[in-house]
């Protein structure tokens, strides 16, 4: 009798086990997707503290805060691209992809700003005014994506500025009291450089923001 009622309970235990152990893993999976969330609410707290700190255009620059906390997937790029047509020295890294059409803060019918675009500005320490290689620093220049809005970030050694576009370069230009060559962060960053122009509108998804062919031609 005991016999029959172990067979007749076997079932139900092992039935039980694998509701348990679907369980498990399902648990499992929902921190995993918690803690990859908890991260990218670091980053993104990190990023909004940095624009916090900007005020009136001006920023209180620590070297020892301010460093870049993003990485760049640059396994979609096209590769290493010198561009022509410019004084300093710039080479593109990563043309970043085109944001969507809702993604209103990117993209203008004069300025577009990819997402996760990375270039390298060469340019000199002492400004305008300086001209030698011995005097040139590499600035690397990034766009990123932070609540759906663009965060402009300019990064050489420990130094990290990152903020909006024109909070961003007011700071950048205080760094150079002899002046500095540049208009705003968009010429620095190379976007309006025809030869970059062109190949942003190439990219996948920019007819979809409707801007047109003209764009290419405003400088």
């Amino acid at each position: 009798m005991n016999g029959e009622e172990s067979g007749k309970e076997w079932p139900g235990q092992q039935r039980r086990l694998v509701e348990a152990l679907r369980g498990r893993d399902f648990l499992r999976g929902e921190v995993e997707k918690v803690e990859q969330n908890l991260q990218k609410l670091e980053a993104h707290r990190r990023a909004l503290v940095d624009v916090l700190r900007i005020c009136d255009g001006r920023m209180e620059i620590d070297v020892n805060r301010y460093r870049s906390v993003y990485t760049i997937d640059l396994s979609h790029t096209k590769g290493l691209v010198h561009v022509p047509g410019e004084r300093h020295h710039l080479v593109i890294y990563s043309l970043g992809r085109i944001p969507a059409p809702n993604m209103k803060p990117f993209y203008s019918q004069k300025n577009v700003y990819p997402i996760d675009y990375m270039c390298k500005r060469a340019y000199y320490r002492g400004g305008a005014h300086f001209s030698t290689t011995r005097d040139a620093v590499l600035y690397t220049c990034t766009i990123r994506n932070v609540c759906s809005k663009p965060l402009f970030e300019i990064a050489e050694g420990d130094l990290c500025i990152r903020g909006k576009a024109g909070e961003v370069f007011n700071v950048f230009r205080s760094l150079f009291p002899k002046g500095i060559e540049f208009a705003n962060i968009v010429e620095f960053f190379g976007l309006n450089n025809p030869h970059v122009k062109r190949l942003i509108g190439e990219q996948e998804g920019f007819s979809d923001l409707g801007i047109g062919d003209r764009w290419e031609k405003r400088a």
